[in-house]
């Protein structure tokens, strides 16, 4: 591939990703929005179903269609349970939402960074740092050189995706002479991703609550089981760091090894 192709190649995975990341805000967005709406529209159910039990006249905004339902005092209390029991539920949906949205957000990211690797190793594969050897056996499982590559390269790529975010930011360093944390100008450290990256973790792993690990490396002002995404602000600074990084590191790696002439 050449250098104009490989260039290409990169700034196309920078836009689906760029995609991905906007659909996303606009998906936590308008959810949030629909939480309160529904959350509200649950409430006067209830407030008016409660003041039926009262014997209170509903009151009903002018143009606004209603209906009338005659049911027993039981049915009433009855319905008011079951509606009291659902909209707890919603008191819930933020939080739940929130940390979907910084889980989703380390998939599309770690997704993004495999694949800016993977074509970069299959288009320049002597840039390959795997020191694994390999069986005889195990090499004429493949049918010739650029299957052999293939597999390697996609070997490489896990091991690195299972580092830690240290790690992984040192190999592109050490392997392609890109640091994205020297660019000032980003306002974000490798210490500011890794504790992102241990909260989407913490979500997927410990139900969203702040380990003692957690808490002495990256935030000593937590307690252990309090929520490490906390409101939509924070969750929402969260995703940014993610795909400020992940653009950032993808476009230093497409200038570095397609330079202009």
């Amino acid at each position: 591939m050449t250098r104009e192709a490989l260039a290409e190649e990169l700034s196309d995975l920078v836009e689906r990703y760029r995609h991905s990341t906007a659909a996303l805000e606009v998906f936590v967005g308008n959810s949030l929005k629909s939480i309160d709406q529904n959350r509200a529209t649950m409430l006067e159910a209830l407030k008016k179903i409660r003041g039926a039990l009262r014997g209170e006249e509903p009151v009903t905004e002018p143009g606004v269609e209603t209906v009338s339902v005659a049911m027993s005092t039981d049915e009433w209390e009855a319905l008011a349970n079951v509606v009291t029991k659902h909209s707890r539920y919603f008191e819930l949906h933020p939080q739940m939402l929130l940390e979907m949205s910084l889980a989703y957000a380390g998939a599309l990211f770690e997704a993004f960074i495999s694949d800016v690797l993977i074509t970069i190793l299959r288009n320049i594969p002597e840039r390959l740092r795997s020191g694994r050897t390999l069986t005889v056996e195990e090499v004429l499982r493949f049918r010739d050189r650029d299957e052999l590559i293939e597999d390697l390269i996609h070997r490489e790529v896990l091991d690195l995706m299972y580092k830690s975010a240290e790690k992984q930011f040192d190999y592109f360093r050490t392997s392609f002479g890109v640091d994205v944390f020297e660019d000032k100008s980003l306002m974000v450290s490798i210490a500011g991703l890794a504790a992102v990256r241990e909260r989407r973790n913490l979500v997927a792993h410990n139900n969203g609550l702040a380990s003692a690990e957690y808490i002495a490396k990256f935030d000593t002002n937590a307690a252990v089981g309090d929520r490490v995404v906390s409101d939509a602000e924070s969750a929402g600074s969260d995703r940014k760091v993610l795909s400020k990084v992940a653009i950032a590191l993808a476009s230093r790696l497409r200038d570095e090894l397609t330079p202009a002439d």
